[in-house]
C-alpha cells in the first residue's frame, strides 16, 4: 500500500470530522430531510451487506486458523449491521424506539469489538476444528438471539427512553459516550497492530472503526432524526461500511477466491503469539515457548509452557493439552534430577538474553536431544530440540567397534 493511498484513506475522516464540528456549532436542531425509505435503502447497500460479508469471511477465517478474535469481530459486525438496518425499516415505530434499539445494539457490538481487539493483542491457543465449529456456531447463534431480543423489546414498546421531543436523554448520551470510548479504543489497538505489521487489511479496518466512532460523535449531538447531524452520522456510517469492504479486498487480486480471502483476513488479525505459532507449527524439530518462574531472589525455579508444536508432541509422545499452562516440574517431576540443571540453564537465558546450546540425555523420555535456547524477550525463552538418539547410538556403536578393534590389535601385538 503506497503512502498516497494511506493519505487518501485518511482525508475523508479528517473532512468529516471538521464538517461534524462545524455542524455542531451551527446546527439549529430542526429536521430537514427524512424520507422513510431512503435511509433503509442506503443502510442495506452500505452497511448491512458489508457487515454480513465481513461476518462470513471472519467465520471462514476462524475455521481456518482458530483465532478466537475473529468470532468476536464477526459477531460485532453481524449485530451492528443487522440492528442498525432494522432500526430504519419503515414499520411506523416511534423515533425513541428506533434510536434506542440502534444505540443498544451498537453498544453491544462495540463491546464485543473491543473484546476482539483485546484478544488480538493477547492471543489464544487454537482449538481443533470440531471445537471451532461449536464455538463459532454458539457465537453466531447468541448474536442472532440478541438481535431477536432487541427486536422483541422494540415491538413490545418496553425500551427505555433515549429520545424525547426536546432531544436526547441523559441515558442516551451516556450510552453514546461509552460507545465512542469503546470504538476509539478499538481503533487505537488495531492501528497499533497496523504500525507493527504494516498489514493493509488492518489499516483500512482500523479506519472503518474510526469512521464509525466519528459517526457516534455526530449522533451524540443529534437532536432530531433527519437533522443535519443525523445525516452526517448516517453518511459517516455508510463510508465506514465501504472501508470495511476495502479492508477485505486490500490484499489485491490474489484474494479473488473466498478461501484465499478468508485466509488473508485471518492472518491479518493474528496476535504476536499466533504469528510465532504459525511460524513454528510445521517445524520438523520440537519447539517450545515458555515463561520462566523465579523465587524472591530472582533465581529460576520452574517454567510454564505457553506453546509447543506438533514435533514436540511426537518427541515426548504426549498431547499438547497436557503441557500448555502447566509448570515443567508438574509434568516432569524428574526434571530436577537430570545431569544438567535444565531449569537453571533456560532460566539464565530467559533472564540475561544470552543464548546457549547443549546435548543431554533425558531419561524420562529415554532420548538424547540437542537443545538450542534463546530468549525473545526478558523472562521468556524458546527451546528447539533435535532428537539425536540415532546419532548417539551410531556414535556409541562406532566407539564399541573401535574398542573391539583396539582390543584385537592389542591381542595380536602380544603374540
Amino acid at each position: 500500500m503506497t503512502p498516497d493511498l494511506k493519505r487518501l484513506g485518511a482525508i475523508p475522516i479528517i473532512a468529516l470530522a471538521i464538517l461534524i464540528a462545524l455542524t455542531v456549532i451551527l446546527n439549529n436542531g430542526k429536521p430537514v430531510f427524512n424520507p422513510p425509505n431512503l435511509a433503509f435503502i442506503l443502510q442495506i447497500l452500505f452497511v448491512l451487506i458489508a457487515s454480513l460479508i465481513v461476518a462470513i469471511i471472519s467465520a471462514r477465517g476462524y475455521l481456518t486458523n482458530g483465532s478466537l478474535n475473529l468470532v468476536f469481530l464477526g459477531s460485532a459486525l453481524l449485530i451492528n449491521g443487522t440492528i442498525t438496518t432494522l432500526s430504519v425499516v419503515p414499520l411506523g415505530l416511534s423515533s425513541n424506539t428506533i434510536v434506542t434499539m440502534a444505540n443498544l445494539g451498537t453498544l453491544t457490538s462495540a463491546t464485543i469489538l473491543f473484546l476482539g481487539a483485546i484478544i488480538t493483542l493477547q492471543g489464544t491457543v487454537p482449538s481443533n476444528i470440531d471445537r471451532r465449529k461449536i464455538i463459532l456456531t454458539i457465537g453466531y447463534i447468541l448474536s442472532i438471539l440478541l438481535i431477536g431480543f432487541l427486536i422483541e423489546l422494540a415491538l413490545s414498546n418496553v425500551l427505555p427512553v433515549f429520545l424525547t421531543s426536546t432531544g436526547p436523554t441523559l441515558l442516551r448520551r451516556t450510552v453514546l459516550a461509552a460507545l465512542i470510548i469503546l470504538l476509539f479504543a478499538s481503533f487505537a489497538i488495531f492501528e497499533l497492530r497496523y504500525f507493527k505489521t504494516k498489514s493493509p487489511i488492518l489499516y483500512w479496518y482500523s479506519l472503518a472503526i474510526a469512521l464509525f466512532g466519528l459517526a457516534m460523535v455526530a449522533a451524540y449531538f443529534t437532536v432530531k432524526l433527519g437533522d443535519p447531524l443525523n445525516w452526517l452520522s448516517r453518511i459517516t456510517i455508510y463510508l465506514s461500511g465501504i472501508y470495511f469492504v476495502i479492508a477485505l479486498f486490500s490484499r489485491g487480486v490474489e484474494a479473488e477466491y473466498d478461501e484465499v480471502l478468508s485466509t488473508k483476513w485471518a492472518e491479518a488479525f493474528r496476535s504476536d503469539r499466533q504469528q510465532v505459532e504459525a511460524l513454528f507449527s510445521n517445524m520438523l524439530d520440537a519447539f517450545v515457548y515458555c515463561k520462566i518462574l523465579t523465587d524472591k531472589s530472582e533465581k529460576p525455579v520452574d517454567y510454564v509452557y505457553l506453546y509447543l508444536n506438533d514435533a514436540y508432541e511426537r518427541l515426548l509422545g504426549v498431547k499438547r493439552e497436557t503441557f500448555v499452562g502447566k509448570r515443567a516440574t508438574e509434568v516432569f517431576p524428574a526434571l530436577k534430577n537430570q545431569s544438567i540443571n535444565f531449569i537453571e540453564v533456560v532460566g539464565q537465558v530467559a533472564l540475561t538474553g544470552e543464548p546457549t546450546a547443549f546435548e543431554n540425555y533425558f531419561d524420562f523420555v529415554n532420548k538424547w536431544v540437542h537443545a538450542s535456547v534463546y530468549s525473545p524477550k526478558k523472562g521468556y525463552f524458546v527451546t528447539i530440540f533435535e532428537d539425536i538418539s540415532e546419532r548417539k547410538k551410531a556414535e556409541e556403536a562406532l566407539q564399541q567397534q573401535k574398542a573391539v578393534a583396539q582390543q584385537e590389535r592389542d591381542r595380536l601385538s602380544s603374540l
